[in-house]
């Protein structure tokens, strides 16, 4: 019996591997980096209950949880000290979400691959490892492309009085948000990365709008630019073929193609990356 995690700031997917049956479950996110120790632990006593629910939790040996920040030891231990009273007779894998979005969309395909949702981060994969991971510097250095980053854009032309006056007419009546509340909710609370990606489904709804559509490839842009100069200036040889995992990928599949296409080729947008997961460790446990 396996529990496989693939979680990032804003939800995290859960995927019970049992014979031959897999049982899936969402909650909350867990972020390594950001998230405090009792909201970690109310994610946890859910996913007991969703195993308990099973009558499986005695018979889970394996749990391997892919996460942002699970390349760090010292977050690794964080939480290897969080989820043992949780799961005491299974042994505990922490890994790093782009590892996941590598085994769920390249396999074995030699590929550029990127996480794009709330964060962003890219490495290359070859010969089922990751050769290059660029730093991604999170929602204040990096997060290029992201659901953070778009948000980020958007926020700071509210701010600055630069949205054309019918988006900004349009995000006052949704949001009726204040100065004083964007910067409380900025730096007072847990998790600002997710509040500022919350502010995607509005941009997806206003892409043909064509202050939004520039601002999305705006970041699509950045974010080709500043990772390729990383890998260059490693110099990494960066395959003409890429693979993207992500919910901002998924919905912006077009405008990235625009971007990254003809110079690459993308073969591949994964919105969800939990069932690849769980196809790989079903064929890890019982080859076909």
């Amino acid at each position: 019996m396996i529990l496989v995690a693939d979680a990032g700031a804003t939800k995290t997917s859960w995927a019970l591997l049992s014979n031959d049956e897999v049982h899936y479950h969402q909650t909350a996110g867990i972020h390594s980096l950001l998230h405090a120790d009792e909201n970690i632990r109310s994610v946890l006593n859910e996913v007991k209950s969703f195993v308990a629910n099973k009558n499986l939790s005695l018979q889970i040996k394996s749990v391997f949880f892919f996460g942002a920040g699970c390349e760090n030891e010292q977050s690794s231990e964080r939480l290897y000290r969080l989820f043992k009273p949780f799961f005491p007779n299974s042994s505990l894998h922490f890994r790093s979400d782009l590892e996941a979005a590598c085994l769920a969309a390249s396999g074995n395909q030699n590929s550029w691959v990127f996480i794009l949702g709330t964060g962003s981060n890219s490495c290359i994969w070859k010969d089922n490892n990751m050769l290059a991971q660029v730093p991604s510097g999170g929602f204040i250095l990096g997060d290029e492309g992201s659901g953070a980053f778009m948000g980020k854009k958007l926020l700071k032309a509210w701010m600055r009085n630069l949205l054309p006056y019918e988006l900004q007419e349009l995000i006052n009546h949704r949001y009726q948000i204040t100065y004083n509340n964007i910067i409380h909710r900025l730096y007072r609370s847990e998790a600002p990365n997710t509040y500022l990606a919350s502010f995607v489904p509005f941009i997806h709804e206003h892409k043909n709008h064509s202050f939004i559509y520039q601002l999305i490839l705006t970041s699509f842009h950045e974010l080709k630019k500043s990772h390729e100069a990383y890998l260059l200036s490693k110099e990494y040889s960066i395959p003409y073929q890429i693979a993207f995992v992500g919910s901002v990928a998924h919905y912006f599949s077009d405008e990235l193609k625009s971007v990254f296409e003809p110079e690459y080729s993308i073969y591949k947008i994964v919105h969800r990356p939990i069932e690849g997961l769980a196809t790989y460790f079903q064929n890890q446990v019982s080859p076909r």
